[in-house]
């Protein structure tokens, strides 16, 4: 899945969450931590090994 979808069915969830019944509420929050988790992931994988910053040799 490519972040852009990520992010978008993470906005589509939590609107679902804010009109649903707590116990369905709480499920749909769940499936926000995830996608939310494969977003965070994604990046860190886009910064990829090196690619941190590094402040400049004096």
């Amino acid at each position: 899945m490519d972040e852009e979808f990520c992010r978008e069915r993470l906005r589509m969830v939590r609107e679902l969450a804010e009109q649903a019944d707590p116990f369905i509420k709480k499920r749909l929050m769940e499936l926000a931590r995830h996608y939310e988790r494969r977003i965070a992931i994604g990046a860190k994988e886009s910064q990829g090994p090196g690619r941190q910053s590094q402040s400049p040799r004096e």
